[in-house]
């Protein structure tokens, strides 16, 4: 059983690798039976590998980093139960602290399950709904730190199983974070948050919401990074992640003046996107920002991404 206990530590951030170096994965995970992975609220499974600098911190550290960061609170240490399994009052963050193991997230015969080893200095944030199970301990005596938002209600667990469906429903009531549970204020997880908050600065009150929800997904990261393949398109992520941050920075807001460019990319198979129809010859599509402001019935831009 895991051992929960009221953790005492220091509260000192640890020396962390550069997010310019870090690999970062983010999955979308397809419902699985009675299990509704990321099907819900669509955050992503995000997967840290080597947060830290060698050697690995030891497991007090790493909460200590954890409780200095402020938005997630250690519980335990644990490796993870061996039986697929998932939450639905908390998001969770989990960190290797030693060993090495086989994970699965998704769920036993799901299509889309990520099965993936982790070891020391790795760490994942789970959203509410995902499965996740222990499927081997590779080298024994694999554990980790595991942690839930500040605030956030006790962690429940639920299997799949018939009757959980009152439970599996208040995960679309749950609350994402502006910031990140290991880098603070640039890690990859606030940016999901971030990119909605220039969708609503963007949002002037003549805006229509179909213009909002465009730019909410043009500046989806996971969807760009899924869809990007060139090194060119990636080059241009990022040049244009770095627009974005600095829009949030100055909480600019768009107008129809405006002449900022945003960079679509149209896939077949994302028919419900409107925009300019990409070129046989160009992996691109131009929108203006200009073109995000239209007529509306909408008196409010609080309502355009609700």
């Amino acid at each position: 059983m895991r051992s929960y206990r009221a953790l005492t530590m220091e509260k000192t951030l640890l020396p962390l690798t550069p997010l310019s170096t870090l690999h970062i994965e983010r999955h979308q995970l397809p419902a699985n039976g009675l299990i509704p992975n990321t099907t819900i609220q669509h955050k992503p499974l995000i997967i840290y590998r080597g947060i830290f600098p060698a050697p690995t911190p030891s497991a007090s550290q790493i909460e200590g980093h954890i409780a200095a960061v402020g938005v997630f609170e250690p519980m335990w240490r644990y490796p993870m139960y061996p039986d697929d399994h998932f939450h639905t009052t908390s998001h969770e963050l989990v960190v290797v602290h030693r060993g090495r193991a086989k994970l699965n997230f998704g769920g036993e015969g799901c299509e889309g399950a990520v099965v993936t080893e982790v070891q020391a200095g790795d760490a994942v944030l789970i959203p509410a709904g995902v499965s996740h199970r222990l499927v081997e301990d590779l080298e024994g005596g694999f554990e980790m730190v595991g942690s839930y938002p500040v605030g956030a209600d006790h962690w429940d667990l639920c299997y799949g199983k018939p009757g959980e469906e009152e439970h599996v429903a208040n995960i679309k009531n749950l609350g994402w974070f502006d910031r990140d549970p290991l880098y603070g204020d640039n890690g990859p997880a606030c940016k999901i948050e971030r990119m909605r908050k220039v969708a609503r600065a963007c949002a002037a009150p003549r805006a229509t919401r179909r213009a909002a929800q465009i730019f909410d997904h043009v500046t989806h990261a996971d969807f760009m990074e899924k869809h990007l393949s060139t090194d060119e398109d990636q080059k241009h992520l990022r040049a244009q992640a770095r627009e974005i941050d600095l829009l949030v920075a100055n909480q600019r807001v768009a107008k129809p003046s405006v002449s900022t460019q945003l960079r679509l990319p149209i896939d077949k198979r994302e028919s419900g996107i409107r925009g300019k129809r990409r070129p046989a010859d160009a992996p691109m599509a131009e929108v203006h920002a200009t073109e995000l402001i239209s007529t509306s019935r909408l008196s409010s831009p609080k309502r355009m991404l609700a």
